[in-house]
């Protein structure tokens, strides 16, 4: 009987060390994994759109930024200097990015609407267009908006030079 328990008592520290090894290991392993989890819940935008993107009633908003887009193709701000792309420079979780996205396709429809042969909507067309790929890229947003408004213009010439300019400053620009 004595033999038998000088061969257990040598497996109990063991069992121990055992033990606390792997709990150490799992401990060290979960915080990892909440470290890395934590890293990739957040994309590169704020927790929300800035107040002129979402403040005011929507027809306000839409005519703050039809105002705004009489600029274009030069630098489109809204009167506290926010861009289109700011507007979308958020997480896409904060609730803001639909109303974001269901103004900026008003806006497009109505440019559509009130003139898509004429230079100067075009450029606007063009602008906002490109300030919305903009601002989806920088936000790590869904092309879910990119894909409406591509819907809206698709009757507007793309390839017209107005629409391009437009475009292109609102890529570089948004």
């Amino acid at each position: 009987m004595q033999a038998s328990l000088q061969s257990v008592a040598p497996l109990a520290p063991c069992k121990q060390h055992y033990d606390r090894s792997v709990a150490r290991t799992l401990c060290v392993g979960c915080v990892l994994v909440c470290l890395v989890a934590l890293g990739c819940s957040r994309t590169s935008g704020s927790d929300s759109s800035p107040a002129s993107c979402v403040s005011g009633s929507p027809a306000d908003r839409v005519t703050a930024f039809r105002a705004a887009l009489a600029a274009a193709p030069g630098p489109v701000r809204l009167k506290d200097g926010t861009s289109i792309a700011d507007c979308l420079s958020h997480d896409p979780d904060s609730g803001d990015l639909e109303n974001v996205g269901s103004m900026l396709l008003t806006i497009t429809q109505q440019l559509v609407r009130s003139g898509a042969h004429n230079s100067r909507t075009l450029v606007q067309i063009g602008y906002l267009s490109g300030a919305v790929r903009r601002g989806a890229a920088h936000s790590q947003v869904d092309g879910e908006i990119e894909r409406r408004i591509d819907q809206e213009i698709g009757a507007v010439d793309t390839h017209a030079p107005a629409f391009q300019r437009g475009e292109l400053a609102g890529r570089a620009h948004g």
